[in-house]
Protein backbone atom coordinates (compact mmCIF):
# COMPACT_ATOMS: atom_id res chain seq x y z
CA UNK A 1 0.00 0.00 0.00
CA UNK A 2 1.65 3.35 -0.82
CA UNK A 3 1.17 6.45 1.11
CA UNK A 4 -1.36 8.75 -0.71
CA UNK A 5 -1.96 12.77 -0.56
CA UNK A 6 -5.63 11.66 0.71
CA UNK A 7 -4.15 10.22 3.73
CA UNK A 8 -1.95 12.75 5.29
CA UNK A 9 -4.78 14.14 6.77
CA UNK A 10 -5.42 11.33 8.54
CA UNK A 11 -2.43 10.45 10.69
CA UNK A 12 -1.35 11.41 13.90
CA UNK A 13 1.71 14.85 13.57
CA UNK A 14 3.70 12.68 15.66
CA UNK A 15 3.46 10.15 13.02
CA UNK A 16 3.93 12.38 10.10
CA UNK A 17 6.77 13.81 12.10
CA UNK A 18 8.62 10.11 12.05
CA UNK A 19 7.74 10.15 8.51
CA UNK A 20 9.04 13.55 7.44
CA UNK A 21 12.16 12.66 9.36
CA UNK A 22 12.66 9.17 7.86
CA UNK A 23 11.94 10.27 4.01
CA UNK A 24 14.03 13.57 4.24
CA UNK A 25 16.93 11.45 5.16
CA UNK A 26 16.08 8.70 2.39
CA UNK A 27 15.53 11.67 -0.13
CA UNK A 28 18.66 13.77 1.02
CA UNK A 29 21.06 11.75 2.29
CA UNK A 30 20.69 8.21 0.96
CA UNK A 31 19.16 9.90 -2.39
CA UNK A 32 16.26 7.55 -2.63
CA UNK A 33 12.79 8.77 -3.19
CA UNK A 34 10.24 6.48 -0.94
CA UNK A 35 6.83 8.66 -2.13
CA UNK A 36 6.13 11.11 -4.77
CA UNK A 37 6.71 14.63 -4.54
CA UNK A 38 3.19 16.06 -3.89
CA UNK A 39 2.81 12.87 -0.65
CA UNK A 40 5.89 14.86 0.99
CA UNK A 41 5.04 18.36 0.22
CA UNK A 42 1.55 17.24 1.94
CA UNK A 43 3.62 15.67 5.05
CA UNK A 44 5.40 18.89 5.30
CA UNK A 45 2.48 21.43 4.81
CA UNK A 46 0.29 19.59 7.45
CA UNK A 47 3.38 19.08 10.02
CA UNK A 48 4.06 22.86 9.11
CA UNK A 49 -0.10 23.97 10.10
CA UNK A 50 0.24 21.88 13.41
CA UNK A 51 3.65 21.79 15.01
CA UNK A 52 2.58 23.26 17.80
CA UNK A 53 0.80 19.78 18.64
CA UNK A 54 3.68 18.00 17.87
CA UNK A 55 4.96 16.03 20.97
CA UNK A 56 7.87 14.00 18.99
CA UNK A 57 11.21 13.50 21.05
CA UNK A 58 12.97 14.69 17.63
CA UNK A 59 10.67 17.77 17.33
CA UNK A 60 14.07 19.93 17.80
CA UNK A 61 15.40 18.42 14.72
CA UNK A 62 12.69 19.43 12.70
CA UNK A 63 12.74 23.42 11.65
CA UNK A 64 9.93 25.45 10.75
CA UNK A 65 11.45 27.59 7.99
CA UNK A 66 12.28 23.82 6.43
CA UNK A 67 8.27 22.91 6.31
CA UNK A 68 7.43 25.88 4.90
CA UNK A 69 9.51 25.19 1.74
CA UNK A 70 8.85 21.87 1.52
CA UNK A 71 13.07 20.53 2.17
CA UNK A 72 14.84 19.15 5.35
CA UNK A 73 18.32 20.70 5.31
CA UNK A 74 19.95 18.57 7.96
CA UNK A 75 23.52 16.92 7.10
CA UNK A 76 23.84 13.34 7.93
CA UNK A 77 25.02 13.80 11.33
CA UNK A 78 22.42 16.38 12.25
CA UNK A 79 19.68 13.29 11.63
CA UNK A 80 18.85 11.25 14.78
CA UNK A 81 20.59 7.98 15.30
CA UNK A 82 17.38 6.03 15.29
CA UNK A 83 16.97 7.73 11.42
CA UNK A 84 20.18 6.69 10.58
CA UNK A 85 20.19 3.55 12.14
CA UNK A 86 16.77 2.00 11.01
CA UNK A 87 16.48 3.80 7.51
CA UNK A 88 16.63 0.41 5.79
CA UNK A 89 13.87 -0.83 7.51
CA UNK A 90 12.02 1.98 7.25
CA UNK A 91 12.53 1.82 3.33
CA UNK A 92 11.56 -1.92 3.33
CA UNK A 93 8.68 -1.13 5.31
CA UNK A 94 7.65 1.81 3.05
CA UNK A 95 8.06 -0.04 -0.13
CA UNK A 96 5.75 -3.15 1.08
CA UNK A 97 3.77 -1.35 2.50
CA UNK A 98 3.20 -2.91 5.87
CA UNK A 99 4.65 0.87 7.85
CA UNK A 100 1.42 2.30 6.16
CA UNK A 101 -0.56 -0.04 6.81
CA UNK A 102 0.37 -0.13 10.24
CA UNK A 103 -0.22 3.80 11.03
CA UNK A 104 -3.78 3.77 9.67
CA UNK A 105 -4.70 1.11 11.81
CA UNK A 106 -2.71 3.06 14.84
CA UNK A 107 -5.23 5.86 13.77
CA UNK A 108 -8.03 3.51 13.31
CA UNK A 109 -8.79 4.04 9.88
CA UNK A 110 -9.36 0.82 8.16
CA UNK A 111 -7.21 0.70 5.06
CA UNK A 112 -8.71 1.10 1.71
CA UNK A 113 -9.44 -2.24 0.09
CA UNK A 114 -6.79 -4.06 -2.32
CA UNK A 115 -7.40 -2.54 -5.79
CA UNK A 116 -9.13 -5.22 -8.11
CA UNK A 117 -6.59 -7.61 -10.16
CA UNK A 118 -7.15 -7.11 -13.73
CA UNK A 119 -7.22 -10.41 -15.74
CA UNK A 120 -4.41 -11.48 -17.63
CA UNK A 121 -4.39 -12.25 -21.24
CA UNK A 122 -2.82 -15.69 -21.61
CA UNK A 123 0.47 -15.28 -23.17
CA UNK A 124 1.13 -16.43 -26.91
CA UNK A 125 2.38 -20.04 -27.33
CA UNK A 126 5.68 -19.46 -27.95
CA UNK A 127 7.04 -20.33 -31.37
CA UNK A 128 9.53 -23.46 -32.21
CA UNK A 129 12.58 -21.75 -32.87
CA UNK A 130 14.26 -22.20 -35.67
CA UNK A 131 18.66 -22.36 -35.16
CA UNK A 132 20.24 -19.43 -36.98
CA UNK A 133 22.25 -20.37 -40.00
CA UNK A 134 25.72 -19.26 -39.35
CA UNK A 135 27.68 -17.28 -42.02
CA UNK A 136 31.55 -18.54 -42.59
CA UNK A 137 33.78 -16.96 -44.48
CA UNK A 138 33.59 -18.76 -47.09
CA UNK A 139 29.79 -19.64 -47.19
CA UNK A 140 26.62 -19.65 -44.98
CA UNK A 141 26.92 -23.30 -43.45
CA UNK A 142 23.26 -25.02 -42.64
CA UNK A 143 21.41 -24.24 -39.30
CA UNK A 144 22.43 -26.95 -37.09
CA UNK A 145 21.62 -27.99 -34.01
CA UNK A 146 25.18 -29.03 -32.57
CA UNK A 147 27.14 -26.92 -30.08
CA UNK A 148 29.34 -24.51 -32.16
CA UNK A 149 32.63 -26.07 -31.16
CA UNK A 150 31.67 -29.64 -32.49
CA UNK A 151 30.43 -28.33 -35.73
CA UNK A 152 33.86 -26.43 -35.71
CA UNK A 153 35.70 -29.74 -35.13
CA UNK A 154 33.66 -31.61 -37.71
CA UNK A 155 34.23 -28.77 -40.44
CA UNK A 156 38.14 -29.06 -40.00
CA UNK A 157 38.06 -32.86 -39.90
CA UNK A 158 36.15 -32.44 -44.04
CA UNK A 159 38.59 -30.66 -45.12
Amino acid sequence: MQLTPSMIPRLDPNQLASLYLGLSYGYYIEMDSLVEDGVYDAICKRLHDEFDRVTHVHKDRINIGDLEVGTCLLSRMQYPVLVRMSYDYFARQMLHGDLVRGMLEKAGIAPPPPPRSRARRAAPAPEAVQPAARVSRRRIVAPTTQPLAVARVARSRRK
